[in-house]
């Protein structure tokens, strides 16, 4: 158990250090830039700062008896799947959001933002194709088109955006060039 707790600890440690390093490296952006990375990683650090003080509350607490799995979540464990199946659909999530970065690496964000929203609510999700296009261009809309120029955010391009954004159809995704 004393092992359980020094995990949690160095994790909470380890998570606002990552945090604060964010925090502080947001705030040479850009102003407009700035504002959702600096309000992310202060509610971030302020929720590990609390988790971790109350762990080391509770680690110190003299005759502090064990914990079981439900008491250290909100939520009791789902004992309907074993570990291994668990761990493979976390790992399924973890691969859909690699191929969402690598996708961007590849053909920019606007383009790459398209690709994965169709695939992924057809594939996962198996959204009908007007509700996975319906979506997809509603957030497309939102996030691409209306929140980047509000903003005046350039979206990261890809790898080929230079020779994607010369094809006609494909040229709606990059306004700006």
């Amino acid at each position: 158990m004393l092992a359980e707790r020094t995990a949690r600890l160095v994790f909470s440690l380890l998570l606002m250090g990552i945090l604060a390093f964010a925090l502080f490296t947001s705030f040479e952006f850009h102003l407009r830039a700035k504002i959702f990375p600096i309000f992310a990683a202060a509610v971030g650090l302020l929720f590990c700062v609390t988790a971790f003080v109350l762990e080391l509350r509770h680690a110190k607490a003299s005759g502090a008896a064990p914990q079981s799995e439900q008491q250290i979540f909100d939520m009791g464990a789902d004992t309907d799947y074993s570990t291994a199946i668990t761990y493979l659909r976390a790992l399924r999530y973890f691969g859909w959001i690699m191929g969402y970065y690598t996708v961007i690496a590849l053909i920019g964000t606007p383009l790459a933002t398209v690709v994965f929203l169709l695939v992924f609510l057809k594939v996962e999700a198996k959204a009908r194709w007007w509700v996975a296009i319906s979506i997809t261009a509603a957030l497309l809309y939102l996030v691409v088109f209306h929140l980047a120029r509000m903003l005046g955010l350039a979206l990261p391009l890809g790898l080929f955006d230079g020779f994607l954004s010369q094809i006609p159809v494909i040229r709606i995704f990059y306004p700006d060039y």
